[in-house]
């Protein structure tokens, strides 16, 4: 028993299980950006199949060419399919019941103050808390939606998603307070976890061939070897047989 207050549980368990789902949320993301590389190609093969079964002609060989491209770019619907199965059910189900959870009528979550407020289970009555988690929500999708991991429909719809925090404030001033702790730490994780999967991706890497042919770094006080010899077995076959023909010369 931690005997945490209600707004330590619902934060801290909103950091707990957003954790366990970082690694599915990583795979989405790659799985993303390699779709977006890959549909021009892909894109291109069904423009051809199409006008394949307009001609008449047999387009069955198209998806096989499918299937080896998916397979060069390491995607497959199959995997993007299994996460969101996993991933979207409790990102769905963890808001409603976080709203539904003042409906237990539980006299420890009424009694609980926070800030301002007196009752968590109530609405904020200065509408500080959901204007805060709007603002931050249009932010973040501005920021965490990614231009190169996104298709041109994605590209689109991306104005809707902008507009959806501004048009639901008038419901959401309507929620209680502890619904808005679990929407601002979810915002705030997500904002964090996306800034630092940049990070990672712009920090330069040595291809694995550079550091092979450099060879390991020297130690410390160690003398330093001559470079190999550049000169080809040709070249020392082609010496040997002058000096040969000079010794020839001089007996």
């Amino acid at each position: 028993n931690l005997d945490l207050p209600w707004v330590g549980a619902v934060a801290g368990g909103v950091l707990f299980i957003r954790m366990l789902l970082a690694p599915l949320n990583v795979e989405q993301m790659r799985m993303a950006e390699r779709m977006a590389i890959a549909k021009p190609e892909i894109d291109r093969l069904s423009a051809e199949a199409k006008e394949a079964v307009a001609q008449g002609k047999d387009g069955s060989h198209y998806s096989t060419e499918v299937q080896k491209l998916w397979a060069k770019h390491g995607i497959h619907p199959g995997r993007t399919l299994l996460v969101n199965l996993v991933n979207l059910p409790v990102m769905l189900l963890l808001p409603f019941s976080i709203i539904n959870l003042p409906k237990l009528g539980l006299p420890s979550l009424q009694a609980e103050s926070f800030l301002w407020m007196s009752d968590i289970s109530a609405a904020d009555p200065y509408y500080v808390l959901p204007t805060t988690a709007s603002i931050l929500l249009f932010g973040a999708i501005h920021f965490n939606m990614s231009p190169e991991a996104m298709t041109p429909q994605m590209r689109q719809i991306l104005p809707v998603f902008k507009i959806l925090p501004i048009a639901f404030l008038p419901i959401s001033v309507t929620l209680p307070a502890i619904f808005h702790v679990f929407a601002l730490t979810s915002i705030v994780f997500q904002t964090t976890f996306s800034a630092v999967m940049r990070a990672i991706k712009k920090t330069p890497q040595v291809p694995a061939s550079i550091i092979a042919q450099q060879g390991p770094p020297p130690q410390a006080g160690a003398v330093p070897k001559p470079a190999a010899s550049t000169t080809t077995d040709a070249s020392r076959r082609k010496n040997n047989s002058t000096n040969n023909k000079r010794k020839k010369k001089k007996n």
